[in-house]
């Protein structure tokens, strides 16, 4: 052996390298590298016979990192993403005996009972789809999220997206967006039974729903069903199911929708699609990439995926859809009774009459309450600015401790604060000015900012009084009458017990500071 070849297997045994890595490399036996290991003093301690005990072996890589590997597994992980995730702490072990170690904290798994004939397409010949729900955390809480699953037979390559539900406009987006991720469309799709894409067969003739049928003429693709309980014909689909939920959402929480979206974009590109597929062997990514250009071009004109409605605009100027409340421009408050409204999978928007485009608004993670655009009020705060000043200044000169009130009303009903103000100046004319100023102040400590709170204080402790208010203070001619309803998060019986309590820094009115009653 030349002492060059002699230097290099020095040099691979001290970075690390086994021998017998070391003899593949080198083209030469792996006695031939013991021998000159030993020559060198690097090669086994010589075993002391006086000792019966076992010789101590060296610690493997996993070891630092059993109870880590330990508590994935009782997470349901699959080996691949503890591999990643335990690599990221450090671990430069290979993944054989990662493979090896699980096997034995997680026995023996069962034998599929039934064999099925497996088939392969040419590129672009064949896509398929299907849904899959699952339990994730959104927000602080648990939801059902639908996965819509579309992967292309030839390569393997994936796109998955997540949404609220399965409606046929959700089902049609998915599609254009997975049509954009992989840059075309196969020539035919597979999928199974759902009422979205078919009513169901009459005889062996498929009776297809018609926008769904529109919509594969328009992408230019040819829709196939598998037969009724035959679910394994588009099994190429199903399967990566359980690998998306082991190795993407299991043991895992998101803290918007927009987030859930970002790392199933951020998962298929870096990990799911450059992964060695275990029936290809290929990376999915590398055989698009050579069956990318056998997909049908996009249309130029994309096809319309949105739900239509038409929705009224409240006097508040917000408009309701599934659930939540959305605003609009201000300016169509009182002029427009209904608007036209685009439903989007994660967004809606708001046409005018014209059928131009005024307002988007992103749905929120949890359904119900209000998403709101300040841009929409604008609108409201150009009135001339003497009203509003005057109508400040009148509750002020009235109530002149009453500043921190005014200060918490106003970012709360935002520009429709002063209306609240004259209903206040109004209560004063019945109630009397002392009676509704110690209102102002505990309503103020409570941190309830508006004209019901301080009318059901008032209420509470003068039952026998029952104003009939009038708009005394009207509104600017060119804004809407609107009527408020009660809109604190908190029920006012929270804190009406406080409106009978005496305050150690003011005593309770005595007669003399009641008002009188009214007739």
């Amino acid at each position: 052996m030349d002492s060059e070849t002699t230097q290099e297997i020095l040099h691979l045994y001290k970075n690390g390298m086994a021998k017998r890595a070391i003899a593949r490399k080198l083209g030469c036996n792996v006695k031939t590298v013991r021998r000159i290991l030993d020559k060198q003093g690097l090669g086994p301690a010589p075993q002391n016979h006086s000792d019966n005990g076992p010789r101590e072996r060296p610690e493997s890589k996993l070891t630092p990192y059993l109870d880590l590997i330990a508590r994935k597994v009782r997470q349901g992980l699959t080996g691949a993403r503890i591999l990643r995730e335990i690599g990221e702490k450090g671990y430069t072990g290979g993944r054989t005996i990662l493979l090896d170690h699980l096997r034995k904290l997680r026995g023996p798994s069962r034998a599929s009972r039934r064999t099925y004939r497996r088939f392969e397409t040419t590129p672009a010949q064949e896509a398929q789809v299907d849904w899959s729900p699952y339990q994730v955390e959104i927000a602080g809480r648990t939801r059902t999220v639908h996965c819509f699953s579309m992967l292309l037979c030839y390569s393997r390559q994936l796109f998955i997206q997540f949404h609220r539900e399965e409606r046929l406009p959700t089902l049609l987006a998915a599609h254009v967006d997975a049509f954009h991720f992989f840059q075309g469309v196969a020539r035919r799709i597979v999928y199974d039974n759902m009422t979205t894409v078919t009513l169901g067969r009459r005889g062996k003739e498929i009776i297809w729903n018609r926008e769904f049928l529109e919509f594969a003429k328009h992408y230019m693709f040819e829709p196939r069903l598998c037969r009724p309980r035959d679910p394994n014909r588009k099994g190429k689909v199903e399967n990566p199911f359980q690998y998306i939920e082991k190795d993407f959402l299991q043991a895992r929480t998101f803290p918007s929708w927009e987030a859930l979206d970002r790392a199933a974009y951020a998962w298929l590109t870096q990990v799911a699609n450059r992964r060695v597929h275990a029936t290809t062997r290929l990376l999915p990514e590398e055989a698009w990439m050579s069956e990318r250009d056998f997909l049908t071009a996009l249309p130029e004109t994309p096809f319309p995926t949105y739900r239509p409605e038409l929705r009224p605009v409240s006097d508040d100027g917000l408009v309701s859809v599934d659930g939540t409340r959305y605003s609009v421009p201000g300016h169509l408050v009182g002029n427009t009774r209904t608007v036209s409204i685009r439903v989007h999978p994660r967004v809606i928007e708001i046409l005018n009459r014209e059928g131009l485009l005024i307002a988007t608004h992103r749905k929120p993670d949890l359904p119900g309450g209000l998403v709101l655009d300040d841009q929409h009020y604008d609108a409201i705060r150009r009135r001339p600015p003497r009203q509003p000043a005057e109508t400040d200044r009148q509750f002020l000169r009235r109530f002149p401790n009453a500043e921190p009130f005014l200060k918490g009303l106003k970012p709360r009903m935002k520009g429709f604060y002063r209306h609240h103000l004259r209903q206040v100046l109004e209560l004063a004319l019945h109630y009397g000015q002392d009676a509704v100023a110690q209102a102002l102040e505990r309503a103020t400590h409570y941190g309830n900012f508006n004209a019901h709170a301080i009318r059901r204080i008032l209420q509470d402790r003068f039952p026998l009084i029952t104003p009939e208010l009038t708009d005394d203070y009207p509104l600017p001619n060119n804004a809407p009458q609107l009527q408020f309803e009660d809109d604190e998060t908190e029920a006012f019986e929270h804190y009406q017990q406080y409106s009978r309590e005496p305050h150690s820094h003011h005593s309770d009115l005595d007669d003399s500071q009641h008002p009188k009653e009214q007739p």
